[in-house]
């Protein structure tokens, strides 16, 4: 019973003292408080700044991710019935581009890796009205997607649209635990590896790509 009204005024506490945050892809700064008429200007300080219970709105408009900018969410939780929130702004549609990066060309043998966001180790998170687009395969034996989720559970995904990608859209891979994950009204789409591996041409490109850690 002790455990339990503990859990319930961490949630309470959690929810009285939630901040709201809002990001723009022009005239903003992360040096901004991040409110609506001094906004951030990137997903990244947005996503190591909010904690459970916080929501973060995108203005509409495009963002043209740039060599060595990162979108990852790692180790970042919620709660439960205490998400943290990232929104589109109502009415509204930001995009998250990749259409000038060029990922890092592979040595012999190895792989690379480039796409959007990257979330690791994070539960409890809600997304919800946004895009990614535009994340190409230049090179062979490079992984290409647009959102990748691993050793994280309990997301919501609402209302995403991911497209043009070389590779996979979405990689949804959970921990081993107990997990509720939602996609809702997800559009995956326009998905294609231009470059042959191991002469199997398209070989590594999926609308989706799901399984257990």
């Amino acid at each position: 019973m002790r455990r339990t009204l503990l859990m319930l005024f961490f949630a309470f506490s959690s929810a009285l003292y939630a901040n709201t945050y809002y990001v723009a892809p022009s005239g903003g700064s992360d040096m901004n408080p991040g409110s609506i008429d001094r906004p951030w200007a990137t997903w990244q300080k947005a996503f190591n700044t909010a904690q459970a219970g916080d929501t973060v709105y995108f203005r509409g408009g495009v963002w043209y991710l740039q060599p060595g900018q990162t979108v990852d969410l790692i180790g970042k939780d919620g709660a439960p019935g205490n998400y943290i929130h990232f929104f589109n702004y109502p009415g509204e549609k930001p995009v998250l581009d990749g259409s000038r990066i060029v990922p890092p060309k592979p040595s012999s043998g190895q792989y690379s890796y480039s796409g959007g966001p990257y979330i690791d180790g994070s539960n409890y998170i809600h997304w919800r009205g946004l895009t990614i687009r535009n994340f190409y395969q230049v090179y062979d034996r490079v992984f290409v997607q647009g959102i990748v989720a691993t050793n994280s559970n309990f997301q919501i995904f609402e209302n995403i649209t991911v497209h043009n990608i070389g590779g996979r859209g979405i990689y949804y891979s959970p921990w081993l635990a107990p997990d509720t994950t939602y996609f809702i009204n997800v559009d995956v789409h326009h998905c294609a590896d231009s470059l042959p591996l191991n002469d199997v041409l398209g070989g590594w490109a999926d609308g989706w790509n799901a399984g257990v850690e």
